[in-house]
Protein backbone atom coordinates (compact mmCIF):
# COMPACT_ATOMS: atom_id res chain seq x y z
CA UNK A 1 0.00 0.00 0.00
CA UNK A 2 1.54 3.23 -1.11
CA UNK A 3 2.33 6.61 1.14
CA UNK A 4 -1.18 8.27 -0.34
CA UNK A 5 -3.15 5.67 0.25
CA UNK A 6 -2.19 4.16 3.54
CA UNK A 7 -2.94 8.07 4.53
CA UNK A 8 -6.46 8.04 2.80
CA UNK A 9 -7.47 4.90 3.71
CA UNK A 10 -6.43 5.79 8.15
CA UNK A 11 -8.36 9.17 7.51
CA UNK A 12 -11.74 8.96 5.20
CA UNK A 13 -11.63 4.91 6.54
CA UNK A 14 -13.16 6.77 9.77
CA UNK A 15 -16.92 7.10 9.25
CA UNK A 16 -17.29 10.88 10.66
CA UNK A 17 -14.78 11.80 8.61
CA UNK A 18 -15.90 10.32 5.45
CA UNK A 19 -19.45 12.07 6.76
CA UNK A 20 -17.57 15.10 6.85
CA UNK A 21 -15.80 14.88 3.35
CA UNK A 22 -19.37 13.55 1.78
CA UNK A 23 -21.09 16.52 2.91
CA UNK A 24 -18.68 19.19 1.58
CA UNK A 25 -19.27 17.75 -1.62
CA UNK A 26 -22.80 16.54 -2.46
CA UNK A 27 -25.28 19.15 -2.77
CA UNK A 28 -26.92 20.72 0.06
CA UNK A 29 -30.16 19.47 -1.10
CA UNK A 30 -29.13 15.90 -1.33
CA UNK A 31 -27.24 16.01 2.50
CA UNK A 32 -30.25 17.37 3.90
CA UNK A 33 -31.74 14.37 3.10
CA UNK A 34 -29.28 11.80 4.51
CA UNK A 35 -28.82 10.30 8.22
CA UNK A 36 -25.10 10.75 8.90
CA UNK A 37 -25.32 9.41 11.83
CA UNK A 38 -25.99 5.95 10.70
CA UNK A 39 -23.46 6.15 8.08
CA UNK A 40 -21.55 2.47 7.70
CA UNK A 41 -18.07 1.69 6.20
CA UNK A 42 -19.22 -1.83 3.86
CA UNK A 43 -16.56 -4.15 4.09
CA UNK A 44 -14.40 -5.13 1.54
CA UNK A 45 -16.35 -8.54 1.24
CA UNK A 46 -19.82 -6.15 0.15
CA UNK A 47 -18.10 -6.67 -3.43
CA UNK A 48 -16.66 -9.93 -5.01
CA UNK A 49 -13.25 -11.18 -4.27
CA UNK A 50 -11.83 -10.38 -7.72
CA UNK A 51 -13.21 -7.07 -7.59
CA UNK A 52 -12.37 -6.15 -4.02
CA UNK A 53 -8.41 -6.98 -4.58
CA UNK A 54 -8.22 -4.58 -8.03
CA UNK A 55 -10.14 -1.26 -6.40
CA UNK A 56 -8.22 0.44 -3.30
CA UNK A 57 -11.95 2.23 -2.79
CA UNK A 58 -14.02 2.96 0.28
CA UNK A 59 -17.46 2.40 -0.19
CA UNK A 60 -20.07 3.65 2.46
CA UNK A 61 -23.85 3.67 2.55
CA UNK A 62 -26.13 6.23 3.99
CA UNK A 63 -29.86 6.00 4.92
CA UNK A 64 -32.49 8.51 3.37
CA UNK A 65 -34.38 10.19 5.85
CA UNK A 66 -38.27 8.99 5.80
CA UNK A 67 -37.41 6.09 2.66
CA UNK A 68 -36.68 2.59 3.35
CA UNK A 69 -33.29 2.69 1.21
CA UNK A 70 -29.51 4.02 1.27
CA UNK A 71 -27.89 6.17 -0.78
CA UNK A 72 -24.23 4.48 -1.46
CA UNK A 73 -21.14 6.69 -2.27
CA UNK A 74 -17.56 4.88 -3.43
CA UNK A 75 -14.78 7.31 -2.76
CA UNK A 76 -11.60 6.73 -4.51
CA UNK A 77 -8.46 8.65 -4.34
CA UNK A 78 -6.21 9.29 -7.37
CA UNK A 79 -2.60 10.85 -7.48
CA UNK A 80 -2.98 11.14 -10.86
CA UNK A 81 -5.61 11.49 -13.98
CA UNK A 82 -6.69 7.68 -15.03
CA UNK A 83 -8.73 7.91 -18.38
CA UNK A 84 -10.78 4.60 -17.55
CA UNK A 85 -12.16 5.88 -13.91
CA UNK A 86 -15.48 6.36 -14.81
CA UNK A 87 -15.82 3.03 -16.37
CA UNK A 88 -13.41 1.79 -13.15
CA UNK A 89 -16.69 3.09 -10.84
CA UNK A 90 -19.41 1.46 -13.33
CA UNK A 91 -17.71 -1.98 -13.14
CA UNK A 92 -17.39 -0.87 -8.99
CA UNK A 93 -20.99 -0.46 -8.85
CA UNK A 94 -22.54 -3.07 -10.70
CA UNK A 95 -20.41 -5.33 -8.54
CA UNK A 96 -21.63 -3.77 -5.51
CA UNK A 97 -25.36 -3.95 -6.73
CA UNK A 98 -24.93 -7.40 -8.14
CA UNK A 99 -23.02 -8.19 -4.53
CA UNK A 100 -26.53 -6.89 -3.01
CA UNK A 101 -29.17 -8.55 -4.92
CA UNK A 102 -27.28 -11.79 -4.21
CA UNK A 103 -27.62 -11.32 -0.68
CA UNK A 104 -31.15 -10.11 -1.30
CA UNK A 105 -32.60 -12.42 -3.89
CA UNK A 106 -36.33 -10.61 -3.01
CA UNK A 107 -35.02 -7.14 -4.00
CA UNK A 108 -36.33 -5.59 -7.42
CA UNK A 109 -34.83 -2.80 -6.83
CA UNK A 110 -31.19 -1.64 -7.05
CA UNK A 111 -29.52 1.84 -4.87
CA UNK A 112 -28.29 4.85 -6.17
CA UNK A 113 -24.01 4.56 -6.17
CA UNK A 114 -22.58 7.86 -6.11
CA UNK A 115 -18.83 8.12 -7.39
CA UNK A 116 -16.46 10.83 -5.76
CA UNK A 117 -13.02 10.89 -6.52
CA UNK A 118 -10.29 13.00 -4.58
CA UNK A 119 -7.76 14.06 -6.57
CA UNK A 120 -4.26 15.25 -5.64
CA UNK A 121 -2.47 14.94 -8.64
CA UNK A 122 -0.22 18.52 -9.23
CA UNK A 123 -1.24 18.69 -12.92
CA UNK A 124 -5.23 18.61 -12.05
CA UNK A 125 -7.79 16.08 -13.55
CA UNK A 126 -7.19 15.94 -17.03
CA UNK A 127 -9.43 12.69 -17.75
CA UNK A 128 -13.26 11.75 -18.56
CA UNK A 129 -15.23 12.97 -15.80
CA UNK A 130 -18.79 11.17 -17.33
CA UNK A 131 -19.26 7.73 -18.69
CA UNK A 132 -20.29 9.45 -21.79
CA UNK A 133 -17.28 10.76 -22.62
CA UNK A 134 -15.35 7.21 -22.87
CA UNK A 135 -18.25 6.17 -25.38
CA UNK A 136 -17.36 6.38 -28.60
CA UNK A 137 -19.67 7.77 -31.10
CA UNK A 138 -21.70 8.89 -27.62
CA UNK A 139 -21.92 12.75 -28.93
CA UNK A 140 -22.58 11.77 -32.76
CA UNK A 141 -24.96 9.69 -31.63
CA UNK A 142 -26.92 12.18 -29.06
CA UNK A 143 -30.45 10.99 -29.71
CA UNK A 144 -29.54 7.74 -27.99
CA UNK A 145 -29.01 9.27 -24.76
CA UNK A 146 -31.78 7.83 -23.04
CA UNK A 147 -31.14 4.51 -24.13
CA UNK A 148 -27.17 4.45 -23.21
CA UNK A 149 -25.70 3.79 -20.03
CA UNK A 150 -23.89 7.28 -18.60
CA UNK A 151 -23.37 9.13 -15.19
CA UNK A 152 -20.81 12.17 -14.19
CA UNK A 153 -18.56 11.39 -11.48
CA UNK A 154 -17.75 14.05 -8.90
CA UNK A 155 -13.96 14.91 -8.69
CA UNK A 156 -12.42 17.20 -5.87
CA UNK A 157 -9.54 18.45 -7.91
CA UNK A 158 -7.62 19.55 -5.03
CA UNK A 159 -5.27 21.39 -7.21
CA UNK A 160 -7.94 23.90 -7.88
CA UNK A 161 -9.31 24.28 -4.74
CA UNK A 162 -7.14 27.07 -2.79
CA UNK A 163 -6.31 27.55 0.69
CA UNK A 164 -9.73 29.63 1.69
CA UNK A 165 -11.77 27.00 0.20
CA UNK A 166 -10.74 24.14 1.77
CA UNK A 167 -10.18 25.99 5.00
CA UNK A 168 -13.68 27.02 4.87
CA UNK A 169 -14.93 23.23 4.03
CA UNK A 170 -17.57 22.31 7.56
CA UNK A 171 -14.50 19.18 8.67
CA UNK A 172 -12.71 18.64 11.41
CA UNK A 173 -8.70 20.09 11.52
CA UNK A 174 -7.68 16.39 10.75
CA UNK A 175 -9.48 15.64 7.43
CA UNK A 176 -8.84 18.93 6.38
CA UNK A 177 -5.35 19.02 7.24
CA UNK A 178 -4.75 15.24 5.30
CA UNK A 179 -6.87 17.09 1.93
CA UNK A 180 -4.44 19.89 2.74
CA UNK A 181 -1.31 17.49 3.04
CA UNK A 182 -2.27 15.70 0.06
CA UNK A 183 -2.32 18.54 -2.00
CA UNK A 184 0.89 20.52 -1.36
CA UNK A 185 3.08 17.95 1.05
CA UNK A 186 4.87 16.48 -2.14
CA UNK A 187 6.36 20.12 -3.17
CA UNK A 188 7.76 21.53 0.03
CA UNK A 189 7.43 25.12 -1.62
CA UNK A 190 4.13 25.02 -1.96
CA UNK A 191 3.70 23.58 1.69
CA UNK A 192 6.00 26.23 2.95
CA UNK A 193 3.94 28.95 1.24
CA UNK A 194 0.84 28.02 2.87
CA UNK A 195 1.81 27.03 5.86
CA UNK A 196 1.12 30.55 7.81
CA UNK A 197 -2.42 30.07 6.08
CA UNK A 198 -3.09 26.69 8.03
CA UNK A 199 -1.73 27.62 11.59
CA UNK A 200 -4.94 27.53 13.06
CA UNK A 201 -6.07 24.30 11.99
CA UNK A 202 -2.77 22.78 13.37
CA UNK A 203 -3.77 24.44 16.71
CA UNK A 204 -6.89 23.72 16.25
CA UNK A 205 -5.96 19.76 15.82
CA UNK A 206 -3.72 19.67 18.77
CA UNK A 207 -6.73 20.75 20.75
CA UNK A 208 -8.54 18.42 19.01
CA UNK A 209 -5.99 15.65 20.10
CA UNK A 210 -3.85 16.29 22.59
CA UNK A 211 -1.62 12.69 22.08
CA UNK A 212 -0.49 14.46 18.81
CA UNK A 213 -1.17 10.91 17.06
CA UNK A 214 -3.30 12.67 14.00
CA UNK A 215 -0.65 15.52 14.12
CA UNK A 216 1.88 12.70 13.79
CA UNK A 217 0.08 10.91 10.95
CA UNK A 218 -0.19 14.04 8.70
CA UNK A 219 3.78 15.21 9.71
CA UNK A 220 4.75 11.53 9.36
CA UNK A 221 3.07 12.14 5.37
CA UNK A 222 4.88 14.71 4.84
CA UNK A 223 8.31 13.93 5.91
CA UNK A 224 7.93 10.47 3.71
CA UNK A 225 6.42 12.36 0.21
CA UNK A 226 8.11 15.83 0.68
CA UNK A 227 11.46 14.38 -1.59
CA UNK A 228 15.35 15.09 -0.16
CA UNK A 229 14.23 18.24 1.51
CA UNK A 230 16.19 18.09 5.13
CA UNK A 231 13.96 16.89 7.96
CA UNK A 232 15.72 20.02 9.88
CA UNK A 233 14.62 22.67 7.67
CA UNK A 234 10.66 20.84 7.59
CA UNK A 235 11.12 20.83 10.97
CA UNK A 236 12.49 24.43 11.14
CA UNK A 237 9.70 25.65 8.68
CA UNK A 238 6.75 24.04 10.74
CA UNK A 239 8.18 25.26 14.18
CA UNK A 240 8.61 29.18 12.99
CA UNK A 241 4.89 29.21 12.44
CA UNK A 242 3.64 27.01 15.46
CA UNK A 243 6.24 26.32 18.03
CA UNK A 244 3.93 23.76 20.01
CA UNK A 245 4.51 21.51 17.40
CA UNK A 246 7.90 20.15 17.60
CA UNK A 247 7.00 17.52 19.79
CA UNK A 248 4.84 16.27 17.28
CA UNK A 249 7.30 16.66 14.78
CA UNK A 250 9.50 14.76 17.06
CA UNK A 251 7.05 11.68 17.27
CA UNK A 252 6.48 11.45 13.49
CA UNK A 253 10.41 11.07 12.76
CA UNK A 254 11.07 8.76 15.62
CA UNK A 255 7.98 6.64 13.70
CA UNK A 256 10.08 6.69 10.57
CA UNK A 257 12.93 5.63 12.02
CA UNK A 258 11.47 2.86 13.96
CA UNK A 259 9.60 1.54 10.73
CA UNK A 260 12.57 1.38 9.26
CA UNK A 261 14.43 -0.91 12.08
CA UNK A 262 11.56 -3.28 11.65
CA UNK A 263 11.87 -3.54 8.84
CA UNK A 264 15.32 -4.14 8.66
CA UNK A 265 15.12 -7.07 11.27
CA UNK A 266 12.43 -8.38 9.47
CA UNK A 267 14.62 -8.58 6.23
CA UNK A 268 17.54 -10.07 8.39
CA UNK A 269 15.32 -12.55 9.64
CA UNK A 270 14.06 -13.71 6.54
CA UNK A 271 17.44 -14.15 5.00
CA UNK A 272 18.56 -16.60 8.08
CA UNK A 273 15.35 -18.25 7.63
CA UNK A 274 16.90 -19.49 4.20
CA UNK A 275 20.08 -19.66 4.83
CA UNK A 276 18.64 -22.55 7.37
CA UNK A 277 16.62 -24.20 5.15
CA UNK A 278 19.06 -24.66 2.99
CA UNK A 279 21.25 -26.70 5.63
CA UNK A 280 17.66 -28.96 5.56
CA UNK A 281 18.12 -29.07 9.64
CA UNK A 282 15.94 -27.81 12.61
CA UNK A 283 18.82 -26.42 14.15
CA UNK A 284 19.75 -24.64 10.66
CA UNK A 285 16.69 -22.69 10.96
CA UNK A 286 16.90 -21.71 14.40
CA UNK A 287 20.65 -20.89 13.83
CA UNK A 288 19.31 -19.28 10.89
CA UNK A 289 16.98 -17.32 12.84
CA UNK A 290 19.57 -15.99 15.34
CA UNK A 291 22.07 -14.76 12.58
CA UNK A 292 19.07 -13.06 10.93
CA UNK A 293 18.15 -11.51 14.34
CA UNK A 294 21.80 -9.94 14.25
CA UNK A 295 21.52 -9.17 10.92
CA UNK A 296 18.64 -7.61 10.77
CA UNK A 297 19.52 -5.56 13.60
CA UNK A 298 22.75 -4.37 11.39
CA UNK A 299 20.67 -3.82 8.46
CA UNK A 300 18.03 -1.61 10.47
CA UNK A 301 21.14 0.33 11.87
CA UNK A 302 22.85 0.48 8.16
CA UNK A 303 19.23 1.64 6.96
CA UNK A 304 18.48 4.29 10.34
CA UNK A 305 21.89 5.92 9.20
CA UNK A 306 21.22 6.89 5.85
CA UNK A 307 17.37 7.98 6.96
CA UNK A 308 19.04 10.36 9.48
CA UNK A 309 21.73 11.68 7.56
CA UNK A 310 19.12 12.27 4.70
CA UNK A 311 16.64 14.07 7.09
CA UNK A 312 19.39 15.91 8.05
CA UNK A 313 21.60 16.70 5.19
CA UNK A 314 19.69 16.36 2.39
CA UNK A 315 20.67 13.91 -0.76
CA UNK A 316 23.43 11.50 -0.08
CA UNK A 317 25.86 11.10 -3.18
CA UNK A 318 27.34 8.24 -4.35
CA UNK A 319 30.06 8.22 -2.20
CA UNK A 320 28.39 8.31 1.20
CA UNK A 321 26.12 5.61 -0.01
CA UNK A 322 28.69 3.00 -0.76
CA UNK A 323 30.48 4.01 2.61
CA UNK A 324 27.23 3.41 4.61
CA UNK A 325 26.60 -0.18 2.54
CA UNK A 326 30.42 -1.07 2.76
CA UNK A 327 30.52 0.36 6.39
CA UNK A 328 31.08 -2.56 9.44
CA UNK A 329 28.50 -3.09 12.37
CA UNK A 330 31.23 -1.12 14.29
CA UNK A 331 31.56 1.46 11.90
CA UNK A 332 27.83 1.96 11.79
CA UNK A 333 27.31 2.07 15.30
CA UNK A 334 30.52 4.79 15.72
CA UNK A 335 28.68 7.03 12.85
CA UNK A 336 25.42 6.45 14.13
CA UNK A 337 27.21 7.76 17.64
CA UNK A 338 28.62 10.80 16.16
CA UNK A 339 25.41 11.96 14.06
CA UNK A 340 24.03 12.78 17.33
CA UNK A 341 26.63 16.07 17.54
CA UNK A 342 27.75 16.14 14.40
CA UNK A 343 27.45 19.59 12.28
CA UNK A 344 28.27 18.63 8.59
CA UNK A 345 27.83 15.74 7.09
CA UNK A 346 31.89 15.42 6.60
CA UNK A 347 32.17 15.45 10.31
CA UNK A 348 29.81 11.99 10.88
CA UNK A 349 32.34 10.11 9.29
CA UNK A 350 35.58 12.00 10.70
CA UNK A 351 37.14 10.45 13.54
Amino acid sequence: MGEHDTLFKRTFGVPRHAAELIRSLLPAAVTRRLDFERIELMPASFVDEEMAQSHGDLLYRVPILGEDAFLYILLEHQSGPDDLMPFRISTYRHGACTSLLRREPERRTVPVVVGIVIHHGPQGWTSPRSLGEMLDGFEALSGLGRVVPDFDLIIDDLVHVDDAALLARPMSAFPKLVLWALRDGRSPEKLFRSLPRWRHELERLMREDPSLRDAAVVLRYILRVSGDVPFAIIQQEFIKVIPEIEVAMASAAEQLFQEGIEKGIEKGIEQGEERGLKKGRQEGRQEGRQEGRQAGRQEANRTMLGRLLQLRFGALGPEVEARIAEGTSEQIEGWLERFATAETLHGVFTD
